[in-house]
């Protein structure tokens, strides 16, 4: 009886262990994960969304989405810390954003831009001031399984601006 009791709660355990986040670094690696989280960045304040973008290889199945984020005040070292939630159940994509204070952009402008994406059928942004971070989630197409990966682009230095730059490729392969 004990050995039946040691091994459901063997079972139990092992079943609702989470697994561990990928740390999304400066190069692609091509290291995607159908299920789970990539995080990355660091902790910065005052940050702004500035640009979103999108480019779609149809021979590899691949989309990049890049988001832009500029320091309000002060340099920028790189991308502000991020979390990216990949789901299948409901099938999307959650990007949070810490640090990011304001967007110049709307959610019409990113949906905007998003609505040619074979693989994205609605964005949805919030802002939370209070917590001062940005949440965009992405919804995608179908039940097919989409594989993800995020990686840290260079910064762009123009005259007195910089700007941080966060590549995520969403894949079909299968």
């Amino acid at each position: 009886m004990r050995a039946l009791i040691f091994a459901l709660l063997f079972v139990c355990s092992y079943s609702n262990a989470s697994i561990p986040p990928l740390q999304a670094g400066f190069k692609k690696l091509n290291k995607y994960i159908a299920n789970g989280t990539l995080i990355g960045g660091t902790a910065q304040r005052e940050l702004v969304l500035s640009g979103v973008r999108r480019t779609y290889s149809p021979k590899q199945k691949l989309e990049r989405i890049v988001l832009d984020v500029e320091a309000s005040r002060g340099s920028l070292q790189r991308f502000g810390y991020f979390q990216i939630q990949v789901d299948q159940k409901p099938n999307r994509i959650v990007i949070d954003l810490n640090g990011v204070a304001a967007s110049q952009l709307s959610l019409e402008t990113i949906t905007g831009i998003l609505k040619k994406s074979p693989f994205v059928t609605s964005a949805v942004l919030t802002m939370d001031p209070e917590d001062r971070s940005a949440n965009i989630t992405l919804s995608l197409k179908g039940t097919s399984t989409y594989k993800v990966e995020a990686f840290e682009l260079p910064i762009l230095k123009n005259l007195n601006k910089q700007t941080a730059r966060l590549a995520i490729d969403i894949s079909a392969q299968h």
